[in-house]
């Protein structure tokens, strides 16, 4: 309900403002609520690297946004990023047309990317938006594509050729089975990913408490990205969705827990908790 609402209320934006309502306006680029400013942080890092200029409007504009990524982790990706929505609409839709196939491949694809993949292709496309001097960013944040897109249809501009872009991203994707773009290569959730500190929220994995055995683990069938919620490279990828601790509820071991708040299961010594172990990820 919150992804839809999301969707519905950037098509809904331009007939408000069309109304005569201006006190809201923009994009998932970046959004003005009032006198608060927001700006997508990878906005705000093209601009910066592309003009060297810092202003004070700009920095203000980021403390929300970055506030959350600190707090909750990239929860903006799987809560309210529009790509993400339509790349889980159209994988159940596929999974219903192909049934159990297309879930069995996808196990045997799955696999955490590693953390130094992860940032290395993120500051590979940083390194190529500074050499070329082009605002690359702007055409890979699916974000803000997206919902800038859906206000210029509605709003009688009609669509650009942007849209065709994010349709050949989601389509090839959908062929490959991998949520790749998602995984391993969207530079909004990397730059997010960037502001993760020991205490930002995360899931908690209790090896003791644990009692699925040989290859069925639920909380993996569940997760959208196809990652192993018990495999400590679980972030940076992890975007928070829970699904996993919802498919484990019958278990008991999973559960979200901040920094400073070292909980264990029954008290089991072989509690661990992903961050904790990887504070240098």
């Amino acid at each position: 309900m919150v992804r839809v609402s999301a969707i519905l209320f950037f098509l809904a934006l331009p007939i408000v403002n069309g109304l005569g309502v201006r006190w809201i306006l923009g994009s998932l680029y970046a959004l003005t609520i009032g006198p608060v400013p927001m700006v997508d942080p990878l906005m705000a890092a093209q601009s910066l690297l592309l003009t060297g200029a810092v202003t004070g409007t700009l920095l203000l504009a980021c403390v929300i946004p970055v506030a959350l990524a600190l707090i909750f982790g990239k929860v903006f990706c799987s809560w309210v990023c529009p790509y993400n929505t339509m790349q889980e609409g159209l994988e159940a839709l596929l999974q219903r047309i192909f049934r159990g196939r297309r879930k069995a491949r996808l196990r045997r694809t799955a696999g955490n990317p590693s953390p130094v993949e992860y940032r290395a292709i993120f500051g590979g496309l940083l390194v190529v938006m500074v050499v070329s001097g082009w605002p690359v960013m702007s055409f890979l944040s699916m974000p803000g594509l997206l919902s800038t897109q859906m206000v210029q249809t509605v709003g009688g501009s009609g669509p650009g050729w942007e849209l065709a872009l994010a349709g050949a991203l989601l389509a090839g994707e959908a062929a490959l089975l991998r949520r790749t773009w998602c995984r391993t290569l969207c530079p909004v959730g990397a730059i997010l990913g960037v502001f993760r500190t020991p205490v930002t929220l995360r899931i908690r994995y209790d090896e003791q408490a644990c009692g699925c055995t040989g290859h069925r683990y639920p909380c993996e069938t569940a997760c959208p990205l196809h990652l192993s919620p018990r495999d400590p490279r679980l972030y940076p990828a992890c975007f928070q969705c829970g699904n996993c601790l919802e498919a484990c509820a019958a278990t008991g071991y999973g559960g979200l827990t901040f920094g400073w708040r070292k909980r264990s299961s029954g008290g089991q010594p072989g509690a661990t908790d992903h961050m904790q172990n990887n504070q240098d990820l």
